[in-house]
């Protein structure tokens, strides 16, 4: 059970993930990657020659350490960093500033890479971003953004997204509408709005809040798709508002 993956886009089977919240910076050490110690990001490991998914040793910043991410390999085209998937709302992301900056979660099930480790990668070159979503009647789309980067944590990792392709929607209604925004979690309000989103409709999930979100992938994980008073997986240019989405991923890998 899992994401059902786009065609064209291989992924190998999630096993159940075993961690909650994060109790230290590195909570994903439990895991036995492949090292590549001259590797930037995925798509690197793939050009070496290492062409099945699974959890690989970057290091992104020759002057910083290396650290575990799970590469998404599609045969053909290159090798996809994963930052965030979801699929069965056994991880929970309801958690405050720090654990959003280091990431929590299992690289081979649910998990958010951690907010360092995403600004770390996608400033090293000009990066493209897909996400893949999933509603529970099996039905699958996808978002591009033609350019992604975040800034650091001084400027309280800004998002940059590009111009828009796909299959979900935009139109204002997809993360276009957050391009800009700074993070936001329960016990950091870095918000356009007057009180804290992440709070109040968020369900205590990070994101790059606005006032406050159409298109949100860290909030409430809820079973069916049943809404209620906060947001659940949202991404309302596809999905009905308060229509929570059963899975998601979000990965990069260096544009055209």
């Amino acid at each position: 059970m899992g994401f059902q993956v786009l065609p064209g886009h291989q992924d190998l089977p999630a096993r159940p993930p075993h961690l909650g919240h994060a109790a230290n910076p590195d909570p994903l050490a439990h895991l036995v990657p492949r090292a590549h110690p001259d590797s930037t990001d995925c798509d690197d490991v793939y050009k070496a020659g290492h062409t099945t998914s699974g959890v690989n040793t970057i290091k992104p910043d020759a002057t910083g350490a290396s650290f575990r991410v799970y590469c998404e390999m599609e045969a053909g085209a290159g090798g996809w960093t994963v930052l965030q998937k979801r699929f069965d709302g056994s991880v929970d992301f309801a958690n405050d500033w720090e654990t959003y900056k280091n990431g929590f979660g299992d690289l081979s099930g649910e998990f958010w890479l951690g907010n360092d480790k995403i600004y770390q990668i996608s400033n090293e070159k000009v990066y493209l971003l897909r996400i893949d979503l999933e509603n529970w009647s099996c039905e699958t789309v996808y978002a591009e953004y033609d350019r992604f980067y975040i800034e650091d944590e001084a400027a309280k990792y800004r998002l940059h997204v590009g111009a828009y392709s796909g299959t979900a929607g935009d139109g204002g209604y997809g993360l276009s509408w957050h391009d800009g925004r700074r993070f936001s979690t329960h016990d950091q309000d870095n918000d356009d709005w007057g009180a804290n989103c992440a709070t109040v409709w968020g369900g205590r999930g990070g994101w790059w809040y606005r006032y406050c979100d159409r298109a949100s992938l860290n909030q409430p994980y809820k079973h069916g798709g049943g809404g209620d008073y906060t947001h659940g997986i949202e991404w309302a240019a596809w999905s009905a508002h308060q229509y929570s989405i059963k899975a998601s991923v979000m990965k990069i890998r260096p544009a055209p």
